[in-house]
């Protein structure tokens, strides 16, 4: 693997994303939102406002093309916003919005601008490609259901990526059913489903096969590069509480099971980082499959270990470990099942006979 060097224009923007959403939408503030959402049973919040900010400071812009009205940078810039996202836990609708405007990057100025700005925000679909939205050929129009809507009781488009289109669509458009909340274990999110009748899509893009797998590819990617921020985050917090807890009169961290845990959680962190950095930065988005499925594994091992080197206070509120065992199980799922990652590897290595096969 070829050594990856960031360069001068997305090291800024890290620089400049980590301090945004350190002081803008921080691990305390999504720990504090929490806690009044399960006092007063409150859904989480779409974050319209921390959007708004995010799109002044080109944080969706920069991952468009400059004849969109974009900034143009690579696509590993988009993933360093991500990794510093994840180490505060950020949610809201802003990972929809920027994978919106890479899927839509192609489709003219006056479609991407909305979504450039936050002026709208979008939830997108990631709907499975066997279970195609059906298309009525001569009405022009679609029907099916959308699932894994995140925020999608709030947002102003949905962005559905379809086996052969994007679709942009209006969630208050004729045929547009009511959202339906799925089930959740993530405090600081939520999805829905939405039935469609005969809808008219606000703008089709339609794509081929290979343009289908690239975006699937970039938004897993995409995934992981959160996924790995919010791990190396959950780390760091597990390491200073150790070096702080004393038991038996000695540091929890002073014992050696408690140093190997740490050491093996580093060095996990450091292969999946490289990993995700080298396949944002090639442009086949070769081995996305991979680091989607090694990001998984990195996020969960880490914030089981971290919950059982807190001890029992990793399971209150005055702790946030919680909240990333409890968002390493939602990334599971997004932008579609790690399950599916898994057989797309074996398919390209010849272990079963298709990509939704059966193992040989």
């Amino acid at each position: 693997m070829k050594t990856l060097i960031i360069d001068e224009n997305e090291q800024s923007l890290q620089n400049l994303a980590s301090n945004f959403f350190a002081t803008r939408a921080s691990l305390a503030l999504q720990q504090e939102s929490t806690r009044r959402s399960t006092t007063n049973s409150e859904r989480p919040s779409v974050m319209r406002d921390l959007c708004t900010q995010m799109a002044g400071l080109d944080f969706f812009s920069q991952a468009a093309s400059e004849s969109s009205g974009g900034i143009g940078l690579s696509r590993l810039a988009s993933g360093l916003v991500a990794e510093a996202a994840g180490a505060e836990l950020v949610n809201g609708a802003w990972m929809d919005q920027l994978l919106a405007v890479l899927m839509l990057d192609t489709s003219g100025n006056d479609v991407v601008a909305p979504f450039l700005t936050a002026e709208m925000l979008a939830s997108v679909a990631f709907n499975n490609p066997l279970a195609q939205v059906q298309w009525d050929l001569d009405l022009g129009t679609v029907s099916g259901t959308l699932c894994g809507l995140n925020f999608g009781a709030e947002v102003d488009r949905f962005v559905v990526l379809a086996a052969d289109a994007v679709l942009v669509i209006d969630p208050h458009a004729d045929g547009v059913g009511s959202p339906k909340t799925s089930p959740g274990m993530d405090p600081l999110s939520y999805a829905v489903s939405v039935t469609l009748e005969h809808v008219q899509p606000e703008h089709v893009r339609f794509l081929s096969p290979g343009e289908h797998r690239m975006y699937m590819a970039l938004s897993s990617s995409i995934a992981a590069a959160y996924s790995v921020g919010a791990a190396s985050r959950c780390l760091d917090i597990a390491i200073a509480y150790v070096k702080e807890r004393e038991q038996f009169g000695r540091a929890v961290g002073s014992f050696q099971a408690i140093k190997h845990r740490a050491a093996n959680g580093a060095v996990d962190i450091l292969h999946a980082r490289s990993l995700i950095r080298s396949v944002l930065s090639d442009p086949l988005l070769e081995h996305a499959s991979e680091a989607r499925v090694l990001a998984d594994q990195c996020y969960r091992s880490i914030a089981e270990s971290a919950l059982q080197m807190h001890g029992g206070v990793g399971f209150t509120m005055e702790v946030p470990i919680h909240l990333f065992l409890k968002s390493a199980q939602r990334m599971r799922g997004w932008p579609r099942p790690v399950e599916e990652s898994f057989e797309d590897i074996k398919y390209r290595l010849g272990l079963q006979d298709s990509a939704r096969g059966n193992s040989k």
